[in-house]
C-alpha cells in the first residue's frame, strides 16, 4: 500500500532580475540559454535551501531524488570507461536525455505550483550521501561535473555575470599592467594566439588545476587568469563551497527529528544503499596491507574482522561447517581480502573435514562445495569474479535460520545475544598484533550506557551506524568517521589503525639499551557513561616479570600475544 505523506519544502526566489534583460546584441534567434532559463538552483551553486513553503507529496521528493541519483550514476559510468578527450560531450548528452530534465512547475494550466525540481534534489542527495567520506568525495565529484556541463552552454559573458552573482572576488588586471607582462603571458599560451584583451588576478591557489597544467602566469602568488579560463574559477569556487556544505550536513543529519529520521532518511539511506559504490574496481583499490594467509585466518579474525564475519569465522571454526548463505557471505570476503583461489580451496576443505562427521575429505571431492568456490573467483559457470557483498545486502538477503549464521548482527539478532556479544572483553587492535609495548596484553570492555547506546541505534534501524560506533568503541583514539557500507572497509580501517598507532609507538620507544619496564596486564576501559565522545582509560596491574630477557629483546609474560 502505498503511504502518501505531505511534508512542506521551503523555496526561496533567488537572483531576481539579474541577468533577464536581453543586450542590444542578442537576437531572438540565439541557441545559448538564458541564465533564469537554466534553473536559479545551480546557477546560484545551490547557495540558498529553498524556504517557500509549498506542500510536496512523498512520491514527488523520491522521485526527484531518484532521478537525481541516476544522473550522477550514470556520469559515474561514462567516468568509469574512460571517454578520453570526448568525454564532455559524452556527458552533455547524458544530461540532455528527457529522462534527466528537471522540471520547474507541477500541475497544468491555472493549477501550476512552482517546483524547483533541480534544487530539491540536490538537497536531497547532498543529505543522502554525506554519511562517509567516500559517499562525500563522490557526491561532490559528480555535482562538480553536472555543473561543468551545464555551464560549458554559456558564453563568456554569462559565466562572468555567474561571478559577480556568486560574488567571486576577482581582480581585473589593468592595461598598464597587462602591457607590462604581455610578453610573459605570451609565454604561457602554449598556442600561439594572440594575448586576450581581459586578464583577472587571483591568488593561485585558487586554480590549482591551472597551475598544474601551466596555463596561467604567477608572480607574486597570483595567478593571471585569461578571460577564456573564467569557467576554472567558477569550478573552484563551486567545489569548496560544496565540500564545505556536504560535511555541514554530515553533522545536521544527527540533528533530524526522529520523525524526519524515519520520514526522509529512511528513504534516502535506501537510495544510497541500492547504488553501491563498493564494485570490483573500487573494492581493489582499497590498500588491504599483505595479502590474507589461510593459516592465519582465523587469528586475523579476531583481531580485524567486523562482528558479521568473525560470528561466521568463530562458527566455522567450532562447527567446521557452514551453510550455503553463510559460506557465500563468509567466502567472498575473504576472497576480497587476498585469498587466492588455491588457498580458498585448501582452507575450506580442511574446516569443513577437519570434524569428519558433516563433510569428509571423500564427501567434499564429490561435492558441489568445492565448485562453488570455483565459481566465486570466475574458474567456473560464467566466468565472473564475484565481489564481497556490500553491507546492504547482507541486510537485506535472508535472515538466518536455525543452524545459520550469516547476516548483520545489528539487524538480524535480538536485543540479549546482541547485548551478549557486546559485553565480551576484546582484544585491543593494536596490542593483539604486539604493535604497543605500553599496552601489552589489553583487552576492551565496553560500558553499559555504550552498549544501550549502540544497541538502540540498531533497534532504530540504523544498522551500519551501529557497527561504525562498535569500531569507534573497540579502536580506542580513532579518527575513523565514515560508515562502513562494506565489511571490507572495516577491515581496511582496523588495519589501518594498527600501522597507525605502529607509528606512534615507534616514536615513543625508548632508545636502545635503556631500562625496561615491567610487562603489565592491562584493560582498557571504554569512555565513562558521562562522556560524549568516548577516550580511552587504562588500567592496569603489574604483572610478575618474567625472566630477564637479552638486551634489545622483549621479556614474555602472562597476556602476552
Amino acid at each position: 500500500i502505498f503511504f502518501r505523506v505531505r511534508f512542506s519544502m521551503q523555496f526561496q526566489r533567488i537572483g531576481a532580475g539579474s541577468g533577464k534583460r536581453k543586450s542590444e546584441g542578442e537576437t531572438h534567434a540565439s541557441k545559448r540559454p538564458k541564465l533564469e532559463e537554466i534553473g536559479k538552483g545551480y546557477y546560484s551553486m545551490y547557495r540558498y535551501r529553498p524556504t517557500k513553503k509549498t506542500p510536496l507529496s512523498i512520491d514527488k521528493f523520491e522521485e526527484a531524488t531518484l532521478k537525481r541519483m541516476k544522473l550522477l550514476a550514470k556520469l559515474y559510468e561514462l567516468d568509469g570507461r574512460k571517454a578520453g578527450e570526448g568525454f564532455i560531450e559524452q556527458a552533455k548528452t547524458i544530461v540532455g536525455q528527457p529522462q534527466f530534465q528537471f522540471r520547474d512547475t507541477l500541475g497544468e494550466g491555472e493549477k501550476k505550483e512552482p517546483f524547483d525540481e533541480d534544487s530539491i534534489s540536490h538537497f536531497a542527495l547532498r543529505l543522502g550521501l554525506c554519511i562517509s567520506e567516500r559517499w562525500r568525495q563522490w557526491f561532490v565529484k559528480y555535482e562538480l561535473l553536472l555543473f561543468k556541463v551545464r555551464m560549458s552552454a554559456l558564453v563568456a559573458r554569462q559565466q562572468q555575470m555567474l561571478l559577480q552573482m556568486n560574488n567571486i572576488q576577482v581582480q581585473e588586471v589593468e592595461e598598464t599592467e597587462l602591457k607590462s607582462l604581455r610578453d610573459q603571458l605570451k609565454i604561457v599560451l602554449d598556442d600561439n594566439s594572440p594575448v586576450e584583451e581581459k586578464y583577472y588576478k587571483v591568488p593561485f591557489q585558487r586554480v590549482l588545476k591551472l597551475v598544474e597544467k601551466r596555463k596561467v602566469l604567477i608572480k607574486k602568488g597570483q595567478a593571471y587568469v585569461p578571460h577564456r579560463h573564467v569557467m576554472q574559477l567558477l569550478e573552484a569556487s563551486y567545489r569548496a563551497h560544496l565540500m564545505a556544505e556536504v560535511n555541514k550536513a554530515s553533522k545536521a543529519r544527527v540533528a533530524l527529528e526522529p520523525a524526519e529520521r524515519d520520514r526522509i532518511l529512511a528513504f534516502l539511506d535506501h537510495v544510497v544503499e541500492n547504488h553501491d559504490l563498493d564494485t570490483q574496481q573500487n573494492l581493489d583499490s582499497i590498500d588491504l596491507g599483505s595479502k590474507l594467509d589461510r593459516r592465519q585466518i582465523h587469528e586475523v579474525a579476531q583481531i580485524h574482522f567486523p562482528l558479521c564475519m568473525r560470528h561466521l569465522d568463530e562458527h566455522l571454526r567450532d562447527d567446521h561447517h557452514l551453510k550455503f548463505h553463510g559460506r557465500w557471505q563468509y567466502g567472498l570476503f575473504i576472497k576480497q581480502l587476498g585469498l587466492t583461489l588455491e588457498d580458498a580451496l585448501e582452507f575450506w576443505k580442511g574446516e569443513m573435514s577437519q570434524s569428519g562427521k558433516k563433510v569428509t575429505l571423500e564427501t567434499w571431492n564429490k561435492s558441489r562445495y568445492a565448485y562453488n568456490i570455483r565459481h566465486y573467483y570466475g574458474a567456473e559457470g560464467k566466468r565472473t569474479s564475484y565481489t564481497a557483498p556490500s553491507c546492504n545486502k547482507i541486510i537485506m538477503g535472508p535472515p538466518p535460520a536455525p543452524e545459520q549464521f550469516h547476516g548483520c548482527p545489528f539487524r538480524h539478532w535480538n536485543e540479549t545475544q546482541l547485548r551478549r556479544e557486546l559485553q565480551k572483553p576484546r582484544l585491543h587492535p593494536a596490542v593483539a598484533q604486539g604493535k604497543q609495548a605500553a599496552l601489552f596484553g589489553a583487552k576492551i570492555e565496553l560500558t553499559p550506557s555504550q552498549i544501550d547506546d549502540t544497541i538502540k541505534k540498531a533497534k532504530d534501524g540504523f544498522y551500519t551506524a551501529a557497527c561504525q560506533q562498535y569500531f569507534v568503541l573497540t579502536h580506542p583514539t580513532t579518527h575513523e568517521e565514515s560508515l562502513f557500507h562494506n565489511p571490507v572497509l572495516y577491515y581496511a580501517a582496523s588495519k589501518r589503525y594498527v600501522e597507525e598507532q605502529a607509528s606512534k609507538d615507534a616514536q615513543a620507544q625508548p632508545a636502545i639499551g635503556s631500562p625496561s619496564t615491567p610487562a603489565q596486564k592491562t584493560y582498557v576501559k571504554v569512555g565513562s557513561p558521562d562522556q560524549a565522545s568516548p577516550k580511552p582509560e587504562v588500567k592496569t596491574e603489574a604483572a610478575t616479570p618474567a625472566a630477564a630477557a637479552p638486551a634489545g629483546e622483549e621479556a614474555m609474560t602472562e597476556g602476552s600475544p
